[in-house]
């Protein structure tokens, strides 16, 4: 008897957070791609709480194709907008998966985080408030 363990697909884990940061005008955008899961947390709660602190009141999440949100990165999400609103600030997460939207909403944070579908969309929400 012969077993082949190279032809099954072996599970691929998700790459770990990467984040770049862009301003256009008045506006921080971060880019987020890979797993955005406990491990994360605390280098996403850094720097979205130190763009905060340094000024910044309006804020977009880009989260590329390949983010996969978990609850404790969803946890870094919701303090920054809590913050941001405590400041009179703003945040639009664009790009999101449909399962991603569904996964807030289900974790109960829909009335808190809001969506856009891209980072046009977001900018142009951000600028009509």
């Amino acid at each position: 008897m012969s077993l082949d363990f190279h032809s099954a697909a072996a599970p691929t884990r998700p790459q770990p957070m990467q984040m770049t940061v862009q301003s256009a005008g008045e506006v921080i955008i971060l880019r987020l791609s890979g797993c955005i899961d406990a491990s994360a947390t605390g280098a996403l709660c850094d720097a979205l709480v130190a763009h905060i602190r340094a000024g910044w009141r309006h804020m977009v999440v880009e989260l590329s194709a390949q983010a996969v949100l978990t609850r404790p990165g969803l946890r870094g999400l919701v303090v920054a907008e809590k913050l941001l609103l405590a400041r009179r600030g703003q945040m639009r997460i664009c790009g999101a998966s449909p399962e991603t939207e569904a996964f807030v909403r289900r974790e109960s944070f829909c009335h808190l985080l809001r969506f856009a579908p891209d980072r046009d969309a977001a900018l142009v929400q951000i600028a009509a408030t």
